[in-house]
């Protein structure tokens, strides 16, 4: 009696470690999912931060242009 239950608390220990594993490794995998979703979105608002300075700093010298131009004609 005691045997048995010994070969099932085995058993039992078994599986829970077999199921810790498995969860382990799906939340591993979820969470490097996730970690490649905010890279890839990090990256594009990277770029469309740049693109945006740049394109502000295109308006800028323009603007600036402008204002002398104005200033220079009267």
């Amino acid at each position: 009696m005691q045997k048995r239950e010994k070969n099932k608390s085995a058993e039992l220990t078994k599986l829970r470690e077999e199921l810790s594993r498995e969860m382990e490794e799906k939340m591993n995998r979820k969470l490097k999912n996730i970690l490649e979703k905010i890279v890839q979105m990090t990256s594009l608002q990277i770029d469309i931060d740049e693109l945006l300075a740049d394109d502000n700093t295109d308006h800028g010298a323009e603007a600036e242009l402008d204002g002398n131009e104005v200033a220079g004609a009267t």
